[in-house]
């Protein structure tokens, strides 16, 4: 019997959600759209391999029900070193129930198939009002991949990198709670192998109908 190899399973380009710290939660306003530069590691999966999933932690207080999200990916100009293209975006999606902690994992990418390895992803949450909250988790360091002391914040349309600063005045580490997956595309041995077995179905059928 000839058969095919079995689909190989995702595998993490990016994971930074095993070390959580004692940096307060992360709050982010409605309207203002928040986020990480990472250095995905693409060493992690075969040459060729595809995005897959991208999931990340956030934290939801008092909902009501009318809060979401959207997500975006950008490529990093590698000469201004700021945010350029546009490379995803995910549109407004609802948050659900009223999580005190929660992840959010999206896979359906359009034809987006492959990222840079230094990407910016970020937030935009909408809906809050009075006691409502929202914010994303954060963890350091990621256990695969990198990413930077600083974050972004797009506001009135305008990028700035900042820098939390805590009680002591020294710098604190933000890196957001967030993982990408990727998964090899079929590989040759495999293709050549489905095509083996399509013609051995096809000498069959030619067989079975000279008799």
């Amino acid at each position: 019997m000839i058969g095919c190899a079995a689909s190989e399973a995702s595998q993490l380009i990016y994971d930074n959600s095993t070390n959580p710290i004692d940096t307060p939660r992360f709050k982010i306003n409605k309207n203002i759209e928040i986020g990480d530069e990472v250095l995905l590691d693409w060493s992690q999966v075969n040459p060729g391999s595809a995005l897959d999933g991208f999931k990340f932690q956030y934290y939801g207080l008092n909902f009501s029900g009318d809060e979401s999200v959207r997500v975006r990916f950008y490529e990093i100009n590698q000469t201004s070193y700021m945010p350029t293209t546009l490379l995803w975006d995910s549109g407004v999606v609802a948050l659900p129930g009223a999580p005190d902690s929660a992840t959010m994992r999206f896979t359906d990418f359009g034809a987006l198939t492959t990222l840079p390895k230094d990407i910016l992803w970020t937030v935009e949450f909408d809906g809050l009002a009075g006691a409502e909250e929202a914010g994303l988790e954060v963890f350091t360091p990621p256990a695969i991949g990198k990413s930077f002391t600083t974050y972004w914040q797009k506001s009135s349309g305008n990028w700035q990198m900042l820098q939390m600063i805590g009680d002591g005045q020294s710098p604190i580490t933000v890196d957001f709670g967030a993982q990408f997956t990727a998964v090899p595309e079929p590989s040759v041995t495999a293709l050549g192998l489905l095509g083996l077995a399509g013609l051995a179905g096809a000498a069959i059928r030619r067989r079975t109908a000279s008799k």
